[in-house]
């Protein structure tokens, strides 16, 4: 199956391998490039656990690597692992799930004080979830997203010939730039046998106003429960 990746690096690379893995013909057309920013942040003595939406913030967890970690799922837990992170728990899921995971028996004792490592745009909001259940949490944005503002020439080629089977999206910004990026092109028709699989509804939403073949969630929020949907009967 011919299959577009339109997450940022380095996801879109370690999405990309994954597929190859699994016998898939894949396509990275990035939608948005992921900037740091520097940003201030509190001392780590002033921190009882930082929670993570995104591996985008990753970077930014260097004088938090001895203090417990809670993420949003199971690829920003591994990568706050490879840097280094000694205790992280996964809420495998999204943020309503990772703010349920911090209430329940998982999570870190009442009153702890919560840093929230996020980008300038974040789902939902998961600061007043954690605030109603007794926490003390501090959200300081530490990266950024620049959208693309052209479809890369290959991906217009691709489009134009037909080999796409299925593209993938994971975030409901993404989406959002790939129908205005798409309709800038005037290449809506094109997308009449691709199916568009999509992590969430809230990803889907805006994707259901173009012509797809299909548009598809996965059963759950995670790159594997995607992956499954990628490969289901379609």
């Amino acid at each position: 199956m011919h299959v577009l990746v339109t997450r940022p690096e380095p996801q879109a690379t370690r999405t990309a391998e994954l597929l190859a893995e699994r016998g898939h013909r894949t396509h990275a057309a990035p939608l948005a490039v992921i900037e740091p920013l520097e940003a201030e942040l509190p001392a780590a003595v002033a921190v009882d656990a930082v929670l993570l939406t995104s591996a985008n913030a990753v970077p930014a967890l260097q004088a938090y690597l001895h203090l417990p970690v809670y993420t949003v799922g199971d690829a920003t837990a591994a990568a706050a692992r490879a840097a280094g992170a000694g205790q992280v728990v996964s809420a495998d899921g999204d943020w309503v799930r990772l703010a349920a995971l911090l209430r329940g028996p998982a999570g870190p004792p009442a009153g702890s004080r919560l840093l929230h490592l996020s980008g300038t745009v974040i789902a939902g909001d998961l600061a007043g979830a954690v605030r109603a259940a007794g926490f003390a949490c501090d959200r300081r944005t530490v990266y950024t997203i620049r959208p693309a503002t052209t479809l890369p020439p290959e991906l217009l080629r691709l489009l134009a010939v037909g080999t796409l089977d299925a593209a993938l999206f994971f975030s409901p910004l993404h989406a959002r730039i790939w129908c205005r990026l798409v309709a800038k092109a005037t290449m809506e028709a094109e997308l009449a046998g691709i199916r568009a699989v999509c992590l969430s509804e809230a990803v889907a939403q805006p994707l259901r106003e173009l012509g797809w073949r299909s548009v598809e969630v996965a059963a759950a929020p995670t790159l594997p429960a995607l992956i499954d949907c990628l490969e289901g009967p379609g």
